[in-house]
């Protein structure tokens, strides 16, 4: 014990001789604490950082640690502490105030944008580290925008009061845009394919309004996607993305991008089946329904298409909770892959409630007619994609993001939450262009696809052309009385010079209503009501007895009715599918106007090699008078320009032998058209293709029997080649058509040029 209490008074007394010998001094009473140059922040608060108070035992050691605290507080820009006797003295700076932020030389990003950001706000305490926090904040904000030359110095200008204004001065530099987009272990597709696949796309002059040139780190992942889903869904089941590598130039001004892939060999499936447990739901049926075939090339598209379908055919046998999980067997040696699509018993899950958010300008309603399912239905995903699938196709969100949350313990129920981004629903064109028809044409469209947040489409064009004046106004409820009924109606005034044609002036006014509806998923069904006005006027004395007797004022009341069964892939620029029409006309309850018209026609695509698309359609027609009126040439039919290249406007058809050899129209008609387009080696982003094209037709009249008019029934043919270029302004088609054969008075032409019109 002595030993013990001796060593303790050996360690003890060489801790003070250390003290000592470090701060020079002994632990001393503090009777005091002194705090001196705080203006904002109270004593008490700056007290509360420090452990020595009144009474305290400290050395220059506990001080030091004190005086850290203090400057952990980021409230001072500098801090004294000192002893003055027995008392402590504090002495602080403090941080000054904001009293406003700025941004100088920002031209591609407002100061909204920067506001919203940028975490510094007036009435805060400046420090050097927030400040330097909010220059990284920037640079990362026009990084994002492709500006990553960007440089930021920020300002700080001294006020009184120790308050200052803290200005950003920015030097943005240039857009750091796509120099080159680069593919290596690519062997199967070239790099223009590739390119075609991903968003990103390299700059070039002609991108005016483009921003898939500039670089933006986040869509690399996204493009590897996209890569990945093309190969397999190709057949390359052991595609890879090996890497995918931005190289900054070093003028800071572009980047080069490189993908580095693996393709692997290509697979096709072997066997394909269905093991289905359900006792009333036996494979042979879900095999039926399979659009995979052994021997076809491995397709993960088909496979999701197949998984979707027996989802569906399972749920119209009365079994909504059936999972349908495709279990794939790969074989690297013989390069194919078997498929077993396994249908098991899911939960039991039923949608408790249906939420919407978002939505900030449409109304509720026009979002949950979109729905395929309802409050209380069974959970279904592939109705709930499907559901999906039509809210985007409404147009009117940049986002649709659908998701589920589970009701209470989540065993049975769930709500099914959509949460939209609107975007601007408005559209307003306009177009000047060229087209052989009409001239030199201009053309102001206004739409608004939305009005009143209630999906009512609104529309108006005015169209003045060398030959032609065209003013149409027209208002339609897709839903109207919140059934699937699209109701609308419609105003019209046309003027058509005729006269090198059929040596007159037409002009027309009218109204139009009509209802349209679906029979089915495909099959649409309209009707239609119309009544206009025309002239035919400005007759010339030489015209055609025919045009001549038509001279004067028709009253036309018209129904109309169409029929259309569309198995096409998509609406606009089809490239797979089928659709069939029937269209009726009966003009004569009331007006002057007597006849039936009827047209049935059909057309066909089909993809055969990537971008390659062969499109086929035939139609043919007929129009009959009613109660011995005779028909009026402007009602009759006529082909030539966009319906049977080769030959102008009203080239082909029945025509006076004398005079202007004025085209009179036929009562019957036949066209039938084949046509390739396909990519002319540009990017696809130019929006250019090209086509070959073979068109044939032919109109006549079966009850003209006067010998001073050609009227053959003899089929036309014309081939020829086309480009067709999508622009912001619209489609401009230039085609060259060649007639193979023709008979007696058909007029040609070589070139059809059409601005904003066309096939493609």
């Amino acid at each position: 014990m002595k030993n013990y209490t001796k060593s303790f008074k050996l360690l003890f007394g060489a801790s003070l001789v250390w003290a000592s010998l470090c701060y020079g001094e002994t632990p001393a009473r503090i009777d005091g604490v002194i705090v001196e140059g705080n203006q904002r922040i109270e004593s008490d608060t700056i007290l509360s950082y420090m452990t020595l108070k009144k009474g305290s035992m400290a050395t220059q050691a506990d001080i030091d640690s004190d005086l850290k605290e203090i400057f952990k507080s980021k409230l001072f820009t500098d801090v004294h502490v000192e002893r003055v006797g027995s008392m402590l003295r504090v002495r602080v700076v403090e941080n000054p105030s904001i009293n406003r932020v700025a941004f100088e030389g920002n031209k591609s990003v407002t100061d909204k944008i920067l506001e919203a950001e940028v975490q510094l706000k007036p009435r805060q305490l400046l420090t050097k580290d927030k400040v330097q926090f909010e220059v990284r904040r920037i640079l990362e904000i026009y990084k994002h925008k492709g500006y990553f030359a960007a440089k930021v110095s920020p300002k700080v200008i001294k006020l009184d009061q120790n308050r200052v204004d803290v200005v950003f001065e920015i030097e943005e530099g240039v857009v750091a845009k796509i120099r080159a987009i680069k593919f290596a272990g690519n062997k199967r597709y070239s790099a223009d394919r590739l390119k075609s696949i991903i968003t990103t796309t390299e700059s070039a002059w002609w991108k005016f309004f483009s921003t898939t040139d500039v670089y933006d780190p986040n869509k690399l992942d996204m493009d590897s996607d996209n890569l990945r889903k093309f190969y397999r869904g190709k057949g390359y089941a052991d595609f890879k993305v090996l890497s995918a590598t931005a190289e900054l130039v070093p003028e800071q001004d572009a980047f080069i991008i490189t993908f580095t892939v693996e393709e692997g060999e290509r697979y096709r499936f072997s066997d394909i089946e269905v093991d289905s447990n359900f006792p009333k739901l036996p494979s042979a049926l879900f095999e039926k329904a399979l659009k995979a075939q052994k021997g076809d090339w491995y397709s993960t598209d088909v496979i999701e298409k197949d998984t979707i379908a027996l989802s569906e055919l399972a749920g119209d046998h009365g079994y909504a909770f059936v999972n349908v999980r495709p279990l794939p067997t790969k074989n690297e040696e013989t390069h194919t892959v078997g498929i077993k699509y396994k249908l098991e018993e899911g939960p039991k899950v039923f949608i408790n409630k249906v939420k919407i958010k978002g939505n900030t300008r449409t109304i509720d309603r026009v979002i949950r007619r979109q729905f395929m399912v309802s409050e209380g239905d069974a959970y279904s995903a592939s109705r709930l994609k499907a559901s999906d699938r039509n809210i985007q196709n409404l147009g009117y969100f940049k986002k649709v993001d659908i998701t589920q949350e589970p009701v209470g313990d989540g065993k049975n129920q769930v709500d099914i939450e959509t949460e939209v981004e609107e975007q601007s629903t408005g559209e307003i064109n306009f177009s000047v262009g060229y087209s052989t028809l009409d001239g030199p044409l201009g053309m102001v469209q206004l739409r608004e696809r939305n009005l009143f947040g209630r999906a009512y489409s609104f529309g108006s064009r005015v169209q003045v052309a060398k030959k032609s004046r065209n003013v149409d106004i027209s208002l339609a409820d897709p839903y109207f009385l919140d059934k699937d009924l699209e109701v609308g109606i419609g105003f019209d005034y046309g003027r058509r010079d005729q006269e090198s044609e059929s040596s007159f002036t037409r002009n027309n006014i009218g109204a139009r209503t009509w209802v349209g509806y679906n029979l089915s998923e495909f099959l649409g069904q309209r009707w239609s009501y119309s009544l206009t006005r025309e002239r035919i006027e400005h007759v010339k004395a030489d015209a055609a007895p025919q045009v001549k007797e038509q001279e004067g004022k028709a009253i036309s009341s018209m129904i109309g009715h169409r029929l259309m069964y569309d198995r096409r892939d998509f609406r606009f620029a089809p490239t797979e599918g089928y659709a069939l029409s029937l269209s009726n006309d009966f003009s004569g309850v009331g007006g002057t106007v007597k006849y039936h018209r009827h047209t049935i026609g059909g057309t066909i695509y089909y993809t055969p090699i990537d971008e390659v698309t062969a499109h086929f359609d035939t139609e043919i027609g007929m129009i009959a008078g009613l109660g011995g009126k005779k028909l009026r040439i402007v009602d009759k039919f006529t082909l030539g320009g966009g319906d049977l290249r080769g030959f102008e406007y009203a080239g082909v058809g029945p025509r006076s032998k004398y005079g202007n050899f004025d085209a009179l129209g036929g009562d019957r008609f036949v066209t039938a058209s084949a046509e390739v387009t396909f990519p002319v080696g540009l990017p696809s982003e130019v929006g250019l293709k090209g086509c070959a094209f073979v068109d044939s037709g032919t109109t006549w009249d079966t009850k003209m029997k006067d010998s001073n008019v050609y009227n053959f029934k003899a089929f036309r043919i014309a081939a020829g080649f086309g480009f067709g270029w999508t622009t912001p302004m619209g489609l401009i088609r230039l085609d060259f058509g060649f007639p193979i054969s023709k008979q007696k008075g058909d007029k040609e032409q070589l070139v059809l040029l059409n601005f904003g019109t066309g096939r493609f």
